[in-house]
This record gives structure tokens, sequence and C-alpha cells, in this order.
């Protein structure tokens, strides 16, 4: 006579578990990347493209400033615009720094891009060209060719993500 004895155990929660984990990290993974990947797009401008500009203030006969005259003597760099078709510049980081990423709660999608409260319009008018404050600006996309580099690593960054 022989005997014989099975044990089955369900780990189908486990799986399901660990997917979705890997598919969280991953996701995460990728949005990150494509936000690290834009920021690097968007520079200072070129030294010789910057202009010096400096506020009016009352000067005395030998140009120096006089005292007291209520306005204070600043100077602060401002620069051209960048060309058309390329990522815009940037004074002092506003709009590169405003680039974020959530994952949304089913992490089946992930947002990236300017955060609206702090840059407002003025990146649409950057991405896609357009009118902001009056003044009329060329496209000067940096999230579309961020994610056109990216892509091709997407694929392959979900594959081998659970263990077989």
């Amino acid at each position: 006579m022989i005997g014989m004895s099975v044990k089955i155990e369900d780990r189908t929660k486990r799986v399901e578990k660990a997917a979705d984990k890997a598919v969280f990290r991953n996701l995460q993974h990728a949005a990150a990347s494509l936000r690290k990947d834009a920021r690097s797009t968007i520079k200072r401008a070129p030294k010789e493209q910057r202009t010096a500009s400096q506020s009016a203030v009352a000067r005395d006969a030998k140009g120096r400033f006089l005292k007291g005259s209520g306005a204070k003597k600043s100077r602060r760099s401002r620069q051209t615009g960048s060309p058309a078709g390329t990522p815009p510049y940037t004074e002092r980081g506003e709009l590169k720094n405003a680039i974020l990423f959530d994952v949304a709660e089913d992490k089946s999608s992930a947002v990236i891009g300017p955060r609206f409260s702090r840059v407002g319009t003025s990146a649409e008018a950057h991405e896609f060209g357009g009118q902001y404050k009056g003044q009329e600006y060329p496209e000067r996309p940096f999230m579309e060719p961020a994610l056109e580099r990216a892509a091709p690593r997407f694929a392959g960054s979900f594959s081998g993500s659970i263990g077989e």
C-alpha cells in the first residue's frame, strides 16, 4: 500500500500584492525618471545672452548713488528667451522646481509636469506656444521631448518585476 499526503497553499493574495507593489514601484520610478529628464533640460541662458538691468535711482554729478533717494540700488540679470523649439531658459529656477510627479492611488497612472500653483499657465505657454500676460511665446517644449526619450525604457522597466 502506498500512502500520500498533499498540502495546498493558496498564495494568490501574496502574488497579487507583489504584483501591485512592483507596478507601483516601477510606475513611480518611471515618473521620477521622466521628471528628472525634463528638469535637466531647463538651464540658465548663456552669459552672452544675459543683460544687466538697473533700477532708476538718484545719482549725484559723479554718478554715485544719493543716500535717502528712496530707491534701492539693484542689479538683476535679465535674459533673452531660448530659441524656439528648445527648452525654455530659467532665471531663478521657478519652472524647473515646479516640475513634480504623483502616482494615482489605484496605481494605474502617473501625472508628471509643472505644478499650476507654482508657475500658473506660463508653463503651458512655453510647452505649446501661445499667449501669456499679453506676450506671444513660441513653442519651447520640455515635457514632450523628455517623454519621447524615456518611452523606450518604460516597457523594459516592467519586465521581470514579479519573480517567476
